[in-house]
């Protein structure tokens, strides 16, 4: 039967028994089977002529079903991927590659039908779907968990005797090894293991064949187009060995390309794949298969390299060095001596290297300036992650290719080139030196308070990563060395050390500079956080108005609901929308540098939370209750012991963002995976009565804004803060910021009536439901873009309007104080009452205290920051 003839069926993905329920049927049928993202999902449908969609019903659980391989050329399955240009492309999957992989698959980890494997990857991929077909063939069973993979539920199945073989990919396997201690014994009952084809460092596939001792452990390297084409049998490697992919087996050939890229043939190779609707032959005349990823051999053992894409990823922006280099040529009006090609960017993932050749008859100021403006036309404006260089020739092919890979090797070495000038960050452009005993001064105090050396004369302030933080300290020490209170804000306007010293010394004004898009993005961000911390505050001094009021203005306390559920959840993406923004693009180049925000932070919270454990204490003891351990332990939970935790553990989240450049991705990833940890730790614990410390270590992972509730709210804002960074210079961010956050916002809503939670909008001291983290996400951005379009045309506004922007960007700037001490407040003024104090007394006595202390404070940071 010709494939033109053959039925093609749609099968939506689904993580369920009925999923590979209909695809075996598909495929013994005789008829094609396309797993499809949806059921609308057109672009597939009509590009294949896809003849009928079903849409699988869900349900995990055990599943024992027959697969019988055959050995027949035509195709039985369409599965898709993305090329280097993220045009989707279907790879058709023939009868006997899906046997040949089954073959030799089993044949490896010798696999019997006593196999019952715990299957911890969606099905519907193709790792988890050739999981389900080796057992199925093998004649054993496979679980389908319904939660995904879960350490837990793997150790207690081993245990009751129920699994003895269990597929995940690195990731999970990571996962799963920080949590070794839940296993015991049982640990030797498992027998067989497959790892997905990511990458996997030695000393972790060492600590699995310890953990698992007695388990077949086999990690297989492959693609869509080429599935399982290697496998390194891990329980039998040692040393060097284990950082490879391993060996080819059976019938497939795996050989080097001469620039090194992956080839491989054998009869599981697809031979075809489908671009809209076209067929395009992925293989040589000979049946080789050249692939994107670059490799070599030692004794044998293929080691995988990496991507061999030249496509650069910066920030999310996608540029074909071909097309860049046509555009910045034609624009100096010549045919060649330009290349282009990515590097490593810490922040943007890629970054992009320009370099030319003396034959380009240019000067470098008008290579610089062109080259700029055609990346510029792209949506590229972060100009630091731009790098130019001149080189003697370009490392080419025998074809007279430009080998990319080979000149940003040159980059990176540090040799064999010329940087121009214009390229380089102000910060390190030319390292003065400081000459005077003041300068010298200076320059220890912000060394010693930003955590960054050298720092030259010619440095300012906002340049090197002063924050607000750090301002006040900065400020009080330079005082000290008898610097006048107007010298010392020139640094925050923009400033250097030497034009400081030059002011002072001439007795002249410090001198203005016009506020850089840095420095209103930084208003907009402190406006953000005035208002989030305003949210807080109503929040939690909102019911102590409203139950003094009629009830007939309780709908009015209703309907302010959704705001004041705001205020908790909106501050801890604020939080890690500052994170992002202020202190992580620092953090890469100086980890030391953080830790001055901590400690301080340490000691503003740790006060806070004291200070609010001995009121509560007092408290309990002024009611006359029993005081026990329980009471005083929980005496000291409050939502600051959150951020006192999360404080201390900004560096190890910081570096986990940064993992492989993906730092949007890995925050997003981040996110959910924190929310679904407290979701199972409150599940699984909060009904458990503990008692003293315990109770309070309970509480810290179980109550309502538990640790990892709330860290999945700073990962949002950290995903924010850094996009911001990257695109604060682009003229579309506004733009952008309005059109997603009416997305998620409208997400966040649909997700609330998708779950049947409508009800929950309107009730105060509701749960925290994912809804309420999308929707407020959603929230914020569109905040943020209206608060971008107010700060981008500041100095266009009015005297009025601008002081009532700089006061709201003060109060911001104040926001982590105020929401330690506004949780002190009501405490004392209930101390107060205890005392015998008239209520009214003791409420404004509190309140009065409360708002001189921000009044004092904000004063003081508004002379240093905006008095003339």
């Amino acid at each position: 039967m010709s494939d033109t003839k053959k039925n093609i069926k749609g099968i939506v993905a689904s993580n369920s028994k009925w999923f590979i329920h209909e695809v075996f049927d598909c495929i013994a049928s005789g008829s094609i089977a396309v797993t499809l993202r949806g059921e609308s999902d057109e672009h597939r449908i009509k590009s294949l002529g896809i003849d009928e969609v079903i849409v699988p019903r869900v349900e995990s659980g055990w599943m024992t079903i027959d697969f019988s391989p055959s050995d027949r050329e035509d195709v039985a399955q369409i599965l898709f991927t993305s090329g280097t240009e993220g045009e989707p492309k279907g790879i058709e999957i023939t009868h006997r590659g899906l046997s040949d992989v089954v073959t030799r698959l089993n044949s490896i980890m010798e696999v019997d039908a006593s196999i019952r494997e715990y299957v911890g990857v969606p099905v519907y991929h193709s790792f988890g779907f050739g999981r389900c077909r080796a057992v199925a063939t093998a004649g054993g069973s496979f679980y389908i968990p319904a939660g995904g993979f879960n350490p837990v539920e793997i150790s207690t199945m081993l245990r009751n005797g129920e699994i003895n073989a269990v597929s995940a990919v690195p990731s999970l396997w990571r996962i799963l090894l920080q949590n070794k201690d839940i296993f015991g014994s049982e640990a030797g009952d498992l027998k067989w293991i497959e790892i997905g084809s990511q990458y996997m460092p030695q000393e972790e596939k060492e600590a699995l064949k310890s953990l698992f001792y007695n388990a077949c452990i086999v990690q297989h390297y492959g693609l869509t187009e080429a599935s399982r084409s290697t496998f390194l049998e891990i329980h039998k490697e040692s040393g060097s060995a284990l950082e490879s992919v391993g060996k080819p087996v059976g019938h497939t050939e795996v050989k080097l390309s001469h620039d090194n890229r992956i080839m491989i043939r054998g009869p599981h190779v697809a031979k075809m794949g489908v671009v809209n609707g076209i067929k395009t032959s992925l293989t040589d005349s000979d049946g080789w298969l050249t692939t994107n990823d670059l490799g070599s051999f030692e004794n044998g053992f293929l080691f995988f390299k990496g991507r061999a894409d030249d496509v650069i990823n910066c920030g999310g922006i996608k540029l074909q060095p071909e097309a860049m280099e046509s555009e910045i040529l034609n624009a100096l009006g010549i045919r060649t001596g330009i290349a282009v090609c990515r590097i490593p960017d810490p922040l943007r993932g890629d970054g992009i290297l320009i370099a030319a050749t003396p034959e380009v008859n240019a000067n470098q100021e008008l290579i610089y300036s062109t080259s700029i403006a055609a990346l510029g036309l792209h949506g590229i404006h972060t100009v630091e992650s731009v790098k130019l260089i001149q080189v003697d020739s370009f490392p080419r092919t025998d074809t007279g290719k430009i080998q990319r890979r080979a000149l940003a090797d040159i980059y990176l070495s540090g040799n064999g080139y010329k940087i121009f000038q214009n390229n380089k960050p102000k910060s390190t452009q030319q390292y003065v030196a400081p000459e005077t005993q003041q300068q010298k001064e200076l320059v220890k105090i912000w060394e010693e308070l930003l955590g960054t050396s050298p720092i030259g004369i010619d440095d300012s302030f906002f340049d090197l990563g002063g924050d607000s933080l750090s301002a006040i300290n900065i400020m009080i020490k330079m005082q000290k060395h008898g610097i006048d209170e107007a010298s010392c804000r020139g640094i925050f306007k923009g400033l250097t050390i030497r034009e400081i010293t030059d002011g002072i010394n001439s007795s002249r004004k410090p001198m203005e500079k016009p506020v850089s898009i840095r420095t209103k993005t930084n208003l907009m961000v402190n406006n953000l956080r005035f208002f989030l911390v305003l949210f807080v505050v109503l929040s939690h001094w909102s019911g102590f108005v409203f139950d003094r009021l009629p009830d007939n203005f309780r709908y009015i306390e209703s309907l302010l609901f959704p705001v004041f559920a705001f205020g908790t959840p909106g501050f801890a993406i604020i939080f890690g929308i500052s994170v992002g923004f202020v202190i992580y693009p620092h953090f890469q180049e100086s980890p030391k540098s953080l830790n001055n925000t901590i400690k301080t932070g340490l000691i503003l919270i740790g006060s806070g939370i004291l200070m609010l454990a001995l009121m509560n204490i007092c408290l309990i003891m002024g009611r006359g209750e029993i005081l026990n351990w329980t009471k005083i332990f929980n005496a000291f939970w409050s939502v600051l012991v959150f951020y006192f935790l999360c404080l201390p553990t900004l560096h190890i989240w910081l570096r986990a963002i940064s993992w492989k450049n993906n730092e949007i991705f890995n925050c997003l990833v981040l996110a959910g995976l924190s929310f679904l940890i407290s979701i199972y730790i409150g599940s699984q614990f909060s009904g458990y009565p503990l008692y003293g410390f315990y109770e309070f270590i309970k509480l810290i992972f179980t109550a309502k804004y538990n640790y990892f509730s709330m860290l999945s709210g700073v990962f949002l804002g950290l995903a924010a803060g850094i996009y911001i960074y990257r695109n604060f210079e682009s003229k579309k961010l506004a733009k952008d910021m309005l059109i997603m956050g009416a997305i998620i916002s409208v997400l966040g809503i649909l997700l609330s009536i998708i779950l049947g939670h409508q009800d929950q909008w309107w009730l105060r001291g509701k749960p925290v439901f994912i809804w309420m983290w999308v929707f407020y996400y959603g929230i914020i951005m569109i905040m943020i873009s209206g608060l971008r379009i107010l700060t981008l045309s500041y100095e266009n506004r009015s005297e009025f309007i601008k002081k009532y922007i700089n006061i709201a960007a003060v109060i911001g700037q104040l926001a982590l104080p105020i929401y330690v001490m506004h949780e002190i407040a009501m405490p004392m003024k209930q101390l107060l009452d205890l005392a015998g104090l008239n209520i009214i007394f003791s409420l404004m006595l509190s309140l009065g205290l409360f708002f001189i202390v921000i009044y004092l404070s904000g004063r003081k940071l508004y002379s240093i920051y905006y008095a003339s």
